[in-house]
């Protein structure tokens, strides 16, 4: 199981600190891209970002999780952001 947090826009991660950039986020999914987005890095609340976005709170929620988890699984596959 990976581990993540995310802190001053890096992604602290079992690897060490790994820049959340913005080519990483791109390589998601466009609805866990914006999910992503709007709550990690635009900071928006869950409720925010589902008015934004159109979609259900828990739509953002489970795709926040899922791009989450396939960040970490680039970074896994790649080694680097």
């Amino acid at each position: 199981m990976l581990l993540y947090a995310l802190v001053l826009g890096f992604m602290v991660t079992i690897f060490g600190a790994i820049p959340f950039t913005d080519a990483l986020v791109a390589r998601l999914p466009e609805q866990q891209r914006r999910a992503v987005r709007l709550v990690k890095l635009d900071e928006l609340s869950v409720r925010e970002a589902a008015a934004e976005t159109g979609l259900s709170e828990t739509a953002v929620k489970v795709n926040v999780h899922r791009g989450i988890k396939n960040l970490m699984r680039l970074v896994a596959r790649d080694g680097k952001a």
